[in-house]
């Protein structure tokens, strides 16, 4: 009897630990938002990278190493985007699983631009990603993301040695290429974000199957209101036309090639790098030019450097928010992200 009571013990303790509810960390805003969206009823992750702070420049505080060393899985969007996520890694506990999203199966992902005239250098490439538009999730054919214009230092005039366009874009290749030649801002295509809530609802399934069937209804809910918003972006894009604009750093990509919108052109290049000056007498030349008047910036974006290049004429500023500093940090964000994009290419439009 003290035998079998024993066992039976051992069983129920068995049972509690595959029951454990995940404790999940994510790495940024719109990550959260999803991963929050799968985990509705279950629980709620927790957040490395404040909305307001620069993910490419971040430094890890003692209280996010604590919640790694208790995390049972790690979600991060893209090593491009966070180059010091190496050390949230280290910080993970040994029974801790860690995910890029940006290498799940079936994510596309864009390679870096360069060149301050994106419509003639993405001219080939619009045909391939018009396939993606017909709803094909397979995403085959694609080449494998920033300070996403919250970084506080002000370093426009850091590279006036620089006299050569070559010097520029040597400077600005160097940094775009630590991390991969693709571009790191992925979360802005949604077709990209259903990709990741099926994998996210099967990864805690397979921790945690007591919810199993809350992640996954969860997932297919979140991945259902993604393609309708989809549906009604694309359409309000299609109404509207060809949208003529500059942005202030290209973190854009993914959202334009998914609805069919092409910036002209780009202050900076890359998460890291600092534009110079024969590139911005460039880019203002190359808006005069083409009597381009509207640039999109992101929530803290330079203001001095949108006067520079636009010291010909007149600009109309339109502030957005790919990081969603200004959403509330909920299930809610993400798709306020892409309304919040969609809204601010419109308003280019005059």
């Amino acid at each position: 009897m003290k035998r079998s009571f024993i066992l039976a013990l051992g069983g129920l303790a068995a049972t509690a630990a595959t029951a454990e509810t995940p404790r999940v960390v994510v790495d940024i805003a719109p990550v959260y938002s999803l991963v929050a969206q799968v985990m509705d009823g279950v629980g709620e992750p927790q957040l490395l990278v404040p909305a307001n702070a620069s993910p490419h420049h971040y430094s890890m505080r003692p209280s996010n190493a604590r919640a790694l060393q208790e995390a049972t899985h790690v979600f991060a969007l893209d090593e491009g985007l966070t180059p010091w996520i190496e050390g949230a890694k280290e910080a993970l506990g040994p029974d801790g699983k860690f995910a890029f999203l940006s290498e799940v199966d079936g994510t596309t992902l864009l390679p870096n631009r360069d060149g301050f005239d994106f419509a003639d250098e993405l001219e080939d490439e619009h045909h391939d990603h018009d396939d993606h538009d017909e709803h094909d999730h397979d995403h085959e054919g694609h080449e494998e993301h920033e300070d996403d214009g919250h970084d506080d230092h002000d370093h426009e005039e850091e590279h006036a040695h620089d006299d050569h366009a070559d010097d520029d874009h040597a400077h600005e290749e160097e940094h775009d290429h630590d991390h991969g030649d693709h571009d790191p801002h992925s979360w802005l295509d949604p077709q990209n974000a259903v990709v990741w809530l099926g994998y996210i609802a099967e990864e805690l399934a397979a921790f945690d199957p007591e919810n199993a069937e809350a992640y996954r209804a969860n997932a297919a809910k979140s991945q259902e209101a993604l393609v309708s918003l989809e549906a009604e972006i694309s359409g309000s894009f299609e109404a509207l036309g060809d949208v003529s604009f500059v942005v202030n750093h290209d973190a854009f990509q993914y959202f334009e090639a998914r609805f069919g919108q092409t910036a002209l052109g780009a202050i900076s290049f890359s998460d890291a790098a600092e534009p110079g000056p024969t590139h911005i007498s460039e880019l203002a030349e190359h808006i005069a030019d083409h009597g381009i008047t509207c640039i999109l910036t992101e929530v803290g974006g330079r203001q001095k450097l949108i006067d520079a290049v636009f010291a010909k004429g007149d600009a109309t500023v339109v502030v957005v928010d790919p990081l969603g500093v200004e959403q509330p940090l909920d299930g809610t964000l993400y798709s306020g992200v892409l309304q919040n994009l969609a809204e601010g290419m419109t308003a280019c439009k005059g």
